[in-house]
């Protein structure tokens, strides 16, 4: 476990002494390391898509050309598609009705 928090309060209480005491100089300098402490927040960037979103024209056009073509892996299909590998076993698990139930039901 970190002592971190313990820390800060410790030096702040040694920045007020020093101040209190007449050093100035050396209580703004306590006071600026204690600030160096905080951890700062950063926001979360979150990527953005790179594949096609699955609509139901295009699980269709997955699921007849996946079956058309039984030799070509899930990995390439995804890749001429240009959507995410997993979307493609998911169209191919649960058929391409999914879709349609999916985007009608919402």
């Amino acid at each position: 476990m970190s002592d971190i928090p313990q820390a800060r309060e410790r030096l702040t209480a040694l920045a007020e002494a020093m101040a209190d005491s007449g050093k100035h100089d050396w209580a703004a300098e306590v006071a600026d390391i204690v600030e160096m402490m905080h951890r700062k927040r950063i926001k979360k960037i979150k990527a953005s898509a790179t594949s096609h979103k699955i609509t139901p024209n295009l699980a269709l056009e997955i699921y007849n050309f996946c079956h058309n073509r039984p030799e070509i892996s899930n990995q390439r299909v995804a890749e001429i598609f240009n959507v995410n590998q997993g979307r493609v076993t998911e169209i191919l698990d649960r058929g391409y009705e999914y879709y349609y139930r999916r985007y009608t039901n919402d």
